[in-house]
């Protein structure tokens, strides 16, 4: 997983910009071809910790809103079972919590 905020590159840990988003990319392929691809993620988000499981993914934006994607047959994801989920969806579960970083 990588990210930076657009214009600043930050690597794994981010300080806080007047900036208009992050943008999130991931490592997809198989074998010994490998690429980055960007992930999906709500405008203007600004990513402040991302976390990686083995099949999953978690992050948590700047307005301590949690997005999840990847497998999540086990309810990984925190919201109803899923063989995947293709891009991050918001874990309405959380809304109502208070995140603390």
């Amino acid at each position: 997983m990588l990210w930076y905020h657009i214009g600043f590159h930050k690597g794994r840990r981010t300080t806080q910009y007047d900036v208009p988003r992050s943008v999130l990319f991931q490592l997809s392929g198989e074998g010994p071809s490998f690429q980055l691809c960007p992930v999906r993620l709500p405008p203007k988000a600004k990513i402040l910790r991302v976390g990686v499981g083995t099949t999953h993914y978690i992050a948590l934006t700047s307005d301590t809103l949690v997005y999840t994607w990847g497998e999540g047959k086990r309810g990984e994801l925190g919201y109803q079972p899923t063989d995947w989920q293709e891009e991050p969806k918001l874990v309405e579960a959380l809304l109502s919590k208070s995140i603390a970083l």
